[in-house]
């Protein structure tokens, strides 16, 4: 495995940050929130965080995800099944069949930058602008790549041409940034000002993160080419809508148990006598239990995923 220093070595080598961007969901949303991380959402002007490290020091602290975006007339986002999954996508396929016939003019340039898959990041991070934004614990960030590569540089000793980790339990850094509004339509956004600050201390509750892999929506070929095919319009598709998820309880408890003292069962609705009914009346114990130990987030995100199983199944 790859060290934290040389990946964002590599990333930045690799890059230099002229990636392209995409919009609407790729996650599920829903697993996410019901595990308590909810969206991180940058805001116009002066942003403050704290990159938080899902992997242990190893490789990135992001996930890289390639998404197709604006895909047919709904303007759909789907993570790239080829890219992702080494599945096969119908969108790849377009962009062979189009190098296949050998077009080269200004309207196949467009296209293809249309089809070709983008990548998006996803990171967690404590939103540290203030003590409230602290309080409400880890966030999710579906970051574009200009953060990640500023974030990057931000990092980089101009002497010595090492990174920081910005994750490192003792030494890392929190990051400043500046979010700047440069246009009408919601994509006319800069990104600027990225800057290394002291970070907040670590709070155990921060710790258990899971893996974003977990989380990823992995549509079908099918509902893919349905889409961009245009079908869609006559033939709508049946959406995948996650069932709703019970919220997990793992607090440590009293149960309430009930029993019958009496077990001699009764024949015929007579009125019995006071004495026999007293006998029949049902007697509420309290029984201690033994302290549980919490979930952790693995096990949480399992028995979520039972559950929705078990619904559906239940609604088939």
């Amino acid at each position: 495995m790859v060290s934290r220093k040389d990946a964002m070595k590599q990333f930045e080598e690799n890059t230099g940050g002229n990636r392209g961007a995409g919009f609407f969901n790729f996650v599920d949303v829903a697993v996410l929130g019901e595990l308590g991380f909810q969206e991180y959402k940058s805001t116009f002007g002066d942003n403050f965080i704290d990159i938080l490290d899902p992997n242990k020091g190893e490789g990135f602290f992001w996930k890289e995800v390639f998404i197709h975006s604006n895909v047919g007339k709904e303007r759909r986002t789907f993570v790239c099944p080829n890219k992702m999954f080494n599945e096969p996508c119908p969108m790849c396929e377009e962009i062979q069949r189009i190098y296949d016939r050998g077009e080269k003019n200004e309207g196949t340039k467009k296209l293809l930058s249309k089809l070709y898959a983008k990548p998006r990041y996803l990171l967690f991070v404590i939103d540290t602008s203030s003590e409230d934004s602290i309080a409400s614990g880890v966030k999710w960030y579906d970051a574009p790549p200009i953060v990640i590569s500023s974030i990057t540089a931000a990092c980089k000793n101009k002497r010595t041409g090492e990174h920081t980790d910005p994750t490192h339990p003792t030494n890392g850094k929190g990051i400043s940034f500046e979010k700047v509004k440069t246009g009408s339509e919601n994509y006319d956004v800069k990104y600027q000002g990225f800057a290394l600050e002291t970070r907040v201390p670590i709070q155990d509750s921060w710790k258990d993160l899971p893996s974003f892999d977990e989380f990823l929506l992995h549509s079908t070929y099918k509902e893919i080419d349905t889409h961009y095919s245009g079908v869609l319009a006559t033939t709508p598709v049946e959406e995948k809508v996650a069932a709703p998820v019970e919220p997990v309880q793992t607090e440590a408890g009293t149960s309430r148990r009930t029993r019958s003292v009496s077990a001699t069962p009764v024949e015929e609705k007579t009125e019995a006598p006071v004495e026999a009914k007293k006998e029949e009346q049902l007697v509420t114990e309290e029984q201690p239990v033994a302290e549980e130990k919490p979930m952790s987030t693995k096990e949480r995100l399992e028995l979520i995923r039972k559950r929705a199983a078990e619904k559906r199944e239940a609604g088939n």
